[in-house]
């Protein structure tokens, strides 16, 4: 059994057509035993309408609702009780990751607890803009002077998958709910010995994301200071 997570958060003009290839994928990839979590954040466009009707027709869907915005991370950590069976994949809910690369993080998830979704590696495509490209870059590598033991290239990318005991283990000592989430729950993951692997994706960036570039980018930047800080006992 596979548990697949998709944030959503004003997602209306997408999240049904998402939700569709998403199960297209787990067919042709012959999961035939899944469940569907969409993790809807207070989105004020008619998400939660279109996803309750989604649900009603599929029993494989099951949403974790909040009627207020709570950041990406706190939405994450809520769906910890809807999971079902040892594997959770969680997607953005855009797909900017080419789902040809679930077969791929399925077969190493046999070995490893964590797997990570990478622009940046070896055999990976991606097709962002010029700003974007650079914040990310320039925030990778930050983290990876500041966090040096965690041997991961692209922290940030929005296609990861976990053990479901690895999963919900690390979240319990994950702090963040927002973006940084992604970053720290790999850090804590490394403290705590969990296998990572990385494998190569072809990724394409939406002009219609959530994402605000700049002022997310900062809250990241800032969450892995404050992260570091705290772990030499520099801040309380």
């Amino acid at each position: 059994m596979l548990t697949i997570i998709i944030p959503a958060y004003n997602e209306a003009g997408r999240i049904e057509k998402s939700v569709s290839i998403v199960k297209k994928t787990l067919q042709s990839t012959k999961i035939k035993k899944y469940r569907i979590i969409i993790a809807e954040d207070g989105s004020t466009d008619g998400t939660y309408g279109i996803i309750r009707k989604l649900a009603e027709k599929d029993c494989r869907i099951k949403i974790s609702h909040s009627d207020k915005r709570l950041g990406r991370g706190l939405a994450l950590k809520k769906c910890g009780k809807l999971i079902e069976g040892n594997f959770v994949v969680f997607m953005d809910a855009d797909l900017s990751t080419r789902l040809n690369a679930l077969r791929s993080m399925m077969n190493e998830l046999k070995n490893n607890d964590i797997v990570v979704g990478s622009r940046y590696v070896s055999g990976a495509r991606y097709k962002r803009t010029f700003t974007r490209l650079f914040l990310s870059k320039l925030y990778n590598l930050i983290r990876m002077v500041l966090f040096p033991q965690l041997d991961v290239k692209d922290a940030q990318c929005g296609f990861k998958g976990f053990r479901r005991n690895t999963f919900i283990k690390v979240n319990k000592k994950t702090k963040s709910n927002g973006w940084f989430w992604d970053t720290e729950f790999l850090i804590r993951a490394n403290e705590m010995k969990a296998r990572i692997k990385e494998i190569p994706i072809a990724w394409e960036g939406d002009k219609k994301t959530s994402v605000r570039v700049m002022k997310d980018t900062l809250e990241m930047l800032t969450g892995l200071i404050t992260l570091k800080l705290k772990m030499i006992n520099l801040l309380f």
